[in-house]
């Protein structure tokens, strides 16, 4: 494991999804960034791997050693683009920050950051980390927790209005505008579970489905 180091590894990387991206055309504008963690089986007193950690695991196995993974994926096709390795025990709202400065470096193959919208869910959430992708001048659509906006999940169904009965028939949305850390976006009102904004003039779309389910 040793025989290439964490700057080598980058480096292939960089080279495999810029060639990916020219080979296969990828469409960068669009883009999805989570985070999670996954087990290992590094045993307890192995000292040589320092980023296996104890922590909240998301595969309920609190017996291994975890490892923290971000990656940034193309919305057409879930191509991966960018991944970030960090310590299991971090939680993800601390490592976005780091992922993010991460695409912008390694940004070069997927066009002007300008042109490109970043998407994230409600666990990446903070004032600095909003900062933070503002100054990389990427457009954004995050994820807000509902108990954040408690006047949208009130708004009562009869008050959405279908989005296109040919493409999606029975699916019907509602439009508002919101203030989140002191920034307004526009955000149609999401289902009773789940509160959106968007901002630099991108809009979300999660609607209510026939079943009772969302959509994004």
């Amino acid at each position: 494991m040793d025989a290439i180091s964490p700057e080598a590894l980058v480096e292939i990387e960089k080279r495999v999804v810029a060639r990916s991206v020219e080979v296969f055309s990828l469409d960068c504008g669009g883009l999805v960034l989570d985070m999670t963690n996954f087990a290992t089986y590094i045993d307890s007193g192995n000292d040589a791997a320092p980023i296996a950690k104890r922590g909240h695991a998301k595969q309920k196995r609190n017996d291994l050693r975890l490892v923290g993974l971000g990656l940034v994926v193309t919305r057409d096709g879930g191509i991966p683009l960018c991944s970030y390795a960090c310590a299991g025990d971090r939680p993800d709202v601390t490592q976005f920050a780091a992922v993010v400065e991460a695409l912008a470096r390694r940004s070069a193959p997927f066009g002007d950051l300008a042109e490109l919208t970043l998407a994230s869910d409600a666990g990446q959430d903070s004032a600095k980390n909003q900062l933070v992708i503002e100054e990389t001048q990427m457009h954004f659509v995050g994820s807000l927790r509902p108990s954040d906006h408690p006047d949208l999940l009130v708004i009562s169904k009869r008050r959405y209005r279908p989005v296109d009965e040919e493409a999606f028939p029975g699916l019907g949305a509602f439009e508002a505008e919101q203030s989140h850390s002191g920034r307004a976006g526009e955000s149609p009102s999401p289902t009773p579970k789940s509160c959106t904004t968007s901002s630099h003039g991108v809009s979300i779309r999660r609607w209510q489905t026939p079943a009772g389910g969302s959509w994004s």
